[in-house]
This record gives C-alpha cells, sequence and structure tokens, in this order.
C-alpha cells in the first residue's frame, strides 16, 4: 500500500483540529497515535515496520544445555516474533514449541532436537533452544519481528517527504487517535470521546481484523507532557 508522508499527516491533524495547535504538538500527538495504535494492533497490520535483529546464545542455560537469549534488546511491539534462524550452517528456521512439549523432549536424549531440525521455546521475552548442539557453540540467532515505530521529529516534518512506518488503511485511525489526545490536552473531552470511538471502530472494523483489548479509558493516557505544550 502507498506510503504516508510526514508532513501531509501533520498538516492534515493540525487543519482537523482548526488550527487550535502547532505542527509541535501536532507531531507529539502523532507520535502517541502511533505508540497506541501499533499496541493494540495485530502484526498483520504492522507488517511495515517488520525488522530483523541478532541475539547470541548463552552456554548451556536451557533445556539439555541448549542456549538462551533475553529478546528484551529488540524492543518488538507486544512481542510479536515472528521467526528465529540460525545466522550459520545449516541455516535452518527454529520450530517454536511450548514449554511442555520440550519438556517432554527432554527425557531423551534420542528425541533431543539438533541443529539441523531446531527446536526452541518461549517464555516471556527469553528465547531458549533446545538443541544439544547449541550448548556450547553460542550460536547467533536472526530474529524477525514487528519493531517500534520510528519517532516522528521536527527534522522529519520539515523535509516534506519523510514518511511514518505505517501502511496506508491506519491513516485515519492514526490521525482520529492523534485528534483525541490534542482535544483532550485542550479539555474538549467529547471531541475527543468521538475522536476515539470512531478510532476505535475503524480499527476493530480493518479487513475484518479485530484489535486486541482496547481500552476506552483516555484518562490511563500519560499527557502530561502533551499538556505542558498545548
Amino acid at each position: 500500500m502507498a506510503s504516508m508522508v510526514i508532513a501531509d499527516l501533520v498538516d492534515e491533524l493540525i487543519a482537523r483540529t482548526e488550527g487550535e495547535f502547532d505542527s509541535d504538538q501536532a507531531i507529539y500527538a502523532l507520535n502517541s497515535a502511533q505508540n497506541y495504535v501499533s499496541s493494540i494492533c495485530t502484526p498483520d497490520l504492522l507488517m511495515n515496520m517488520k525488522t530483523t535483529g541478532t541475539i547470541t546464545l548463552a552456554d548451556g542455560t536451557g533445556i539439555n544445555g541448549g542456549g538462551s537469549a533475553s529478546l528484551s534488546s529488540l524492543n518488538a511491539v507486544n512481542n510479536f516474533y515472528l521467526s528465529f534462524t540460525q545466522q550459520a550452517s545449516p541455516y535452518m528456521e527454529y520450530a517454536i514449541i511450548d514449554q511442555q512439549k520440550a519438556n517432554k523432549l527432554r527425557r531423551s536424549s534420542f528425541l533431543t532436537p539438533k541443529r539441523t531440525n531446531p527446536k526452541a521455546y518461549l517464555i516471556g521475552n527469553t528465547f531458549y533452544s533446545i538443541c544439544s548442539d547449541d550448548a556450547t557453540a553460542e550460536p547467533v540467532v536472526v530474529v524477525e519481528y514487528i519493531g517500534q515505530p520510528t519517532e516522528i521529529t521536527s527534522a522529519l516534518y520539515s523535509g516534506g517527504t519523510a514518511t511514518v512506518d505505517f501502511n496506508s488503511s491506519l491513516r485515519e485511525p492514526l490521525l482520529l487517535m492523534g485528534e483525541s489526545f490534542l482535544w483532550r490536552t485542550d479539555d474538549e473531552l467529547e471531541r475527543s470521546n468521538d475522536a476515539y470511538n470512531k478510532a476505535k471502530d475503524f480499527l476493530q472494523g480493518l479487513n475484518g481484523i479485530k484489535t486486541q483489548n482496547m481500552k476506552n479509558d483516555l484518562e490511563t493516557i500519560q499527557m502530561n507532557d502533551m499538556k505542558e505544550k498545548a
């Protein structure tokens, strides 16, 4: 889908809010909208934010001595990890299984996966290999995941051509959430809630994909910095 130019989004948001706010305030609101929308969408809607990173497995800390590594440094949206693949030969993708199945595999060395058929499981934000050959090799794993949206800055706005990470299907909910944030800083609660509800309805109906739990409670959103700028 077509990309969305940051300058166009900022200018449209200012126009929608009747010129009550300047570009810095609109940029702040759009950054808040980006973070909020990405936090409630399914990964299907965020594939433009797909990226890759690497983790290095520590020695012998997983089941059967397989390695493990924290995924926290990748800072993935909602822990949306798409794939885990060996960086070196045999370049196989890890099959992600649940911990209960992993516990069954560790009971027999005969069943323990090798690097030609790698398996792993996740607990929280930690990746655990159950390949016995990962115990001492400290292999590097390439992780494909949904990354955080790029922060919109005044420089990107002034440049005139930079785009946001989202695909164009999310243009309207991004602008609506931006409106909602701006109107709330101006204590226009009715207009804020109206924009929020429209964004929610749009997201929930988009391509038949339901969002994750979307709380209708804007008071929980941290807007202190925004109010200072308003």
